[in-house]
């Protein structure tokens, strides 16, 4: 009996240390993936579509992926680990901003995009992080959640590149901002209730 007792707790020790082990991979391939999706996001502030008089900029109208992928971190290998991800992606995206401020681009709106970014993860991933304890994760909430941190996003990232200066067409692309990555948001509020809940 005592043999038994000591190999299951071996084998608790060394699934543990497996999962351990898993998680640690999980973070690091998240992280840079959320890197790499923020970096890509961001170097689209030049690119903009004309829209009924209105330019909207790709930098917002993708900006959903990289909630989504938080979200999928979130969901993965928990609330911490995603957080810890998304600090160190904001490091990341405000010194590869720093690399570009030369290359028609300025400190301002580089630093208005990095508090947008982290203000509005951080507050999406607490409200999806609630959903995902306390719910069955409904679609509708997630939907919600999605929109209430693009508001956010939109709003604070705006205010920064028109240097707190409200144009004629700054409500027009807020609002078509808001209505396109609504869509876009439906679109990623499917998958994500199609990825499964991985460790806790």
């Amino acid at each position: 009996r005592g043999c038994v007792i000591l190999m299951a707790r071996k084998s608790n020790v060394e699934i543990i240390k497996e999962q351990k082990n898993t998680i640690k991979q999980l973070f690091g391939a998240y992280t840079i993936l959320l890197c790499a999706a923020a970096i890509f996001i961001f170097s689209l502030h030049n690119l903009f579509i004309n829209y009924r008089g209105a330019k909207l900029c790709m930098m917002y109208l993708l900006a959903p992926i990289i909630f989504f992928i938080s979200n999928v971190i979130n969901k993965e290998i928990g609330y911490k680990n995603a957080m810890m991800s998304v600090g160190i992606s904001t490091f990341v995206l405000f010194f590869y901003g720093l690399c570009i401020i030369y290359n028609s681009f300025n400190l301002f709106s580089c630093l208005g995009f990095t508090i947008a970014y982290l203000f509005s993860q951080s507050v999406s991933l607490a409200i999806y992080n609630y959903l995902l304890v306390n719910t069955r994760l409904p679609i509708a909430g997630v939907i919600i959640n999605y929109i209430f941190d693009l508001l956010i996003y939109n709003m604070i990232c705006m205010i920064f590149q028109y240097n707190m200066i409200f144009t004629d067409t700054f409500w027009l692309e807020y609002i078509l901002l808001v209505l396109f990555q609504g869509v876009f948001a439906i679109v990623l509020s499917l998958f994500d209730s199609i990825v499964v809940r991985g460790i806790d």
